[in-house]
């Protein structure tokens, strides 16, 4: 919106000189007057005839002004919702509309994992959720934070419901010559909370093995998992801990209505991946260890006593990764294709989208298709993702040497 401008000459007077007694005008404004009075007749004119004028024309460029800009914006605001919406038709038919020559690669790997695991997409769907252009730019550069739906069934019939938010960045070089590539999402090493001049290096463990043909995960593990997700049985660890709560909060905090809010009963940190993955453990059934010192590996709370905020092993990756493990009495898995419901993915593959022997990232394993893990997560959101398609947009941003690991809950 931008603002008006009007300009206003007020063409009454308080001078008795100006009008009579009786309202009417005097003769200094009838050119009986002197010189001086001529004058003051000639800038009442000026402002009875050209004033109107002025302010017709300020008000008119002023609207044609913000018209331009309104256009401009609903154009872009068009640009980006067609494409979207274009994409989400791609998913589900396998074709390609003319106007979709130019679709983004991002479409085309995920589409591709789906055909790799069998998935069908039973229906597909986009949201647009912000819009932010340089329309100064040559070419014209716009971002848009899209998120993608799908319902899946697999190779068994399960159907699943799966959606990613990511940022795409459109260059506008011309009407017909638009090109679309995913914005990496950036990761943070440490903690939000973490001082700089505080670097604790940690063992990672043991990295797991990415191979598909190597995961076996045996029937009576994913028996034990599917009944402790429906409640008969607890898992062991620092507390017992209730997967299908754990569970529950992760999708529940992930689903169309809150993908891109957090529980305002917790701290936001800017980068919230391990802060929502604690979430999800609290929710399970982990409870606080609290202290005074948030670099203290004994600690984990969202809100340590005193001024300090969260704990490390709350907020930062590879704390909380060090945390379940030697804490939470956690085991590592073998193999990224063997995790089950409620377990937990780190991953290393930052700075610069390369590994550096530091975990960065946390997810949570929020279920199983036919074909493997599904995953959910914030910073940015996904709600249960196939692996093979998480792994797919991963690369697409970049980060095609990903170090894994995993904590079996």
């Amino acid at each position: 919106m931008r603002t008006k401008l009007c300009i206003l000459i007020s063409t009454s007077s308080s001078n008795p000189a100006a009008h009579g007694r009786d309202g009417k005008t005097s003769k200094a404004y009838t050119g009986e007057g002197t010189m001086n009075s001529r004058r003051k007749r000639a800038r009442f004119l000026f402002a009875q005839l050209v004033t109107p004028a002025l302010f017709v024309a300020l008000v008119v460029n002023s609207s044609a002004a913000e018209g331009v800009a309104s256009a401009t914006e609903t154009d872009f605001s068009s640009m980006v919702q067609d494409h979207a919406d274009a994409t989400a038709r791609y998913f589900e038919s396998g074709t390609r509309s003319m106007s979709m020559e130019g679709i983004d690669q991002t479409a085309t790997a995920i589409k591709q994992s789906f055909d790799e695991q069998n998935l069908t997409v039973m229906a597909a769907d986009a949201r647009v959720a912000q819009i932010n252009n340089d329309a100064a730019g040559t070419p014209t550069e716009v971002s848009a934070d899209i998120t993608y739906y799908w319902k899946l069934r697999d190779a068994q019939g399960s159907v699943n419901e799966a959606s990613a938010t990511d940022t795409y960045k459109f260059t506008v070089h011309s009407p017909d010559d638009v090109t679309v590539a995913i914005i990496p999402f950036t990761t943070t090493t440490e903690s939000a909370t973490e001082s700089a001049s505080e670097p604790l290096e940690l063992p990672p463990g043991e990295p797991a093995s990415t191979d598909m043909d190597q995961a076996k995960p045996s029937s009576a593990a994913q028996e034990s998992r599917r009944r402790r997700a429906e409640g008969e049985v607890a898992a062991q660890g620092m507390e017992r801990l209730n997967y299908r709560s754990m569970v529950q909060y992760a999708l529940l905090w992930t689903d169309g209505d809150h993908q891109e809010r957090m529980n305002p009963d917790y701290p936001e940190l800017g980068n919230n991946c391990a802060n929502f993955v604690s979430q999800a453990l609290h929710a399970g059934g982990w409870q606080y260890r609290q202290g005074w010192a948030p670099a203290t590996l004994t600690n984990w709370s969202p809100d340590l006593r005193g001024p300090a905020g969260p704990s490390y092993t709350w907020g930062g990756a590879k704390y909380l990764a060090y945390f379940g493990h030697e804490t939470g009495e956690l085991t590592w898995m073998d193999n990224i294709w063997d995790a089950l419901y409620a377990d937990i993915y780190f991953m290393d593959w930052d700075p610069n989208r390369r590994p550096d022997g530091k975990i960065d990232h946390a997810a949570l394993v929020t279920g199983r298709s036919a074909d493997g893990p599904l995953i959910t997560q914030k910073s940015p959101n996904r709600h249960n993702v196939p692996l093979r398609t998480y792994i797919a947009i991963a690369e697409q941003q970049g980060r095609t040497d990903i170090v894994w690991y995993g904590l079996r809950t």
